[in-house]
């Protein structure tokens, strides 16, 4: 039986994006990911740690030839008290793969579906790698992820990239027009200071280390 999402003509657009999310979790799932079409979002657990796909559709990201899909990519932690807490894997190592931004999967090929699986898997292996060097207590590197931040340490820079790239229309600072290119060509870290952006990376590490330590030292 052919895929919807390759075979998408008189079918709706739920149909199609559900698809999609049916083929990744045919893949992963035997690898011990569990895909929870009601939440839209799939993930698998590794000691107290979570990696997890949430996947976002938008009714205004499906116009015309468009079916633009976005997926969150956390890793998740439940800290001594059960809560859970995260942060985004926006990249792998600093460079982008085409699941870091919105992509297209209106009217796509076998080929390029192939191509889309094996972005997943680099991202869900690159999650997986540094969920393991948590667990081993091992540097992320300071740039690496905009962090879970608990002691509330980011500290904008003075400059205001934000308000460079963006403009009010009223006084409230309700209505906004963006310039989301501008913006996007800064990395996450030049809208911090430097000496915020080291305080929060040690909090982090502080912060888990006082969580997992005994873990970390029977391993």
């Amino acid at each position: 039986m052919e895929r919807i999402v390759l075979n998408q003509e008189n079918y709706t657009v739920k149909e199609i994006y559900q698809d999609f999310y049916m083929f990744l979790a045919e893949y992963f799932t035997p690898l011990g990911y569990k895909y929870r079409k009601s939440k839209h979002d799939m993930y698998k657990n590794i000691e107290n740690f979570r990696v997890v796909f949430d996947y976002q559709t938008f009714s205004w990201n499906c116009l015309g030839d468009e079916i633009e899909i976005f997926i969150h990519k956390k890793i998740e932690f439940k800290d001594g008290k059960g809560e859970w807490h995260w942060f985004f894997v926006n990249d792998i190592n600093g460079a982008d793969n085409i699941l870091s931004e919105e992509f297209n999967i209106k009217n796509i090929n076998k080929e390029y579906l192939q191509v889309l699986l094996n972005e997943a898997i680099e991202y869900i292996n690159y999650m997986e790698l540094t969920v393991k060097k948590l667990l081993n207590g091992e540097e992320l590197g300071i740039h690496t992820f905009e962090l879970f931040d608990p002691y509330k340490k980011y500290e904008y820079v003075e400059s205001g990239l934000e308000e460079k790239y963006t403009t009010c229309l009223d006084k409230s600072g309700v209505v906004k027009t963006v310039d989301w290119e501008g913006l996007n060509k800064h990395p996450w870290y030049d809208y911090y200071t430097e000496a915020s952006v080291k305080k929060v990376y040690n909090s982090f590490c502080k912060y888990f280390k006082e969580e997992y330590e005994k873990k970390i030292t029977k391993k």
